[in-house]
């Protein structure tokens, strides 16, 4: 199979042509004629993702975030950039990337697992954005949602990146409408408000936000943001597993990951 194929198979599920303005999605460095001998999965290109691809003998990298966002206007040995373009090249990988396309499908960011317990139909959360799912369950307090999210995230993984999820709210609190979005939804806590949603689930939350939706009695939980959008590995690699390449790596390892375990 050739790179060009996969990137059909990628537009087919999530079509590049629906992604936003600002977005980079599709073939980041690469070959389309390459043959592929391998894929591994991940949220972004970071160095380190690069060698444990080459480890894991992948020549191709599918990520959720684009390598490149603006023009890149100096290339310099040592540059961020430069060095990936060094790595890449000298082993002949591609990297392609799924992002804006895939934060609107049903089938990429939106399908959240905590959906398993909705006792109503799953809608879009902010319409005009097409972003995040708005859903409620049976009524429970915000301590049986902070133990399901626990037993989730560490066992998806491992404790470690768990510990710096934060929950902003009573525990005790009662927990009927649920929204979520992944990635820096934080600008969207007016939506939740406004939608009468007792608990928001997205990342990089600061303080002050937090503070003015605890006013208006709205519970937040901040995944982090490589955790709230973690999914991406996963649901990649299932969609790409028919199509005939034996070695496919879903590295759930993040750089929000690497940042915590530093702390």
């Amino acid at each position: 199979m050739l790179v060009r194929d996969l990137l059909t198979k990628l537009n087919d599920s999530f079509p590049f042509d629906s992604q936003s303005d600002w977005d980079n999605t599709g073939l980041q460095i690469g070959n389309p004629d390459s043959v592929i001998g391998g894929i591994y999965v991940s949220l972004d290109a970071e160095i380190f993702n690069i060698k444990k691809a080459i480890e894991m003998n992948s020549n191709v990298i599918i990520t959720h975030h684009p390598l490149f966002y603006d023009g890149v206007k100096s290339l310099t040995k040592g540059n961020f950039f430069y060095d990936v373009l060094e790595l890449v090249i000298k082993h002949d990988i591609s990297i392609i990337s799924v992002h804006t396309p895939f934060d609107f499908s049903n089938d990429g960011m939106k399908k959240f697992f905590l959906t398993e317990i909705a006792k109503s139909e799953v809608k879009t959360f902010v319409e005009d954005d097409d972003l995040g799912i708005i859903f409620d369950i049976d009524k429970r307090p915000l301590r049986d949602i902070k133990l399901i999210l626990k037993s989730h995230y560490e066992e998806l993984l491992g404790k470690e990146k768990t510990e710096y999820i934060r929950i902003y709210g009573e525990l005790g609190a009662s927990i009927k409408r649920i929204a979520y979005v992944g990635g820096s939804g934080a600008s969207f806590i007016k939506n939740a408000i406004n939608s009468k949603v007792d608990l928001y689930i997205t990342s990089d939350i600061k303080y002050h936000e937090a503070q003015n939706a605890i006013r208006n009695e709205l519970c937040l939980v901040d995944l982090t943001h490589s955790v709230s959008e973690i999914q991406f590995v996963s649901i990649i690699s299932e969609i790409i597993k028919d199509l005939g390449i034996t070695k496919v790596y879903g590295d759930l390892d993040t750089f929000d990951g690497l940042m915590l375990k530093n702390r």
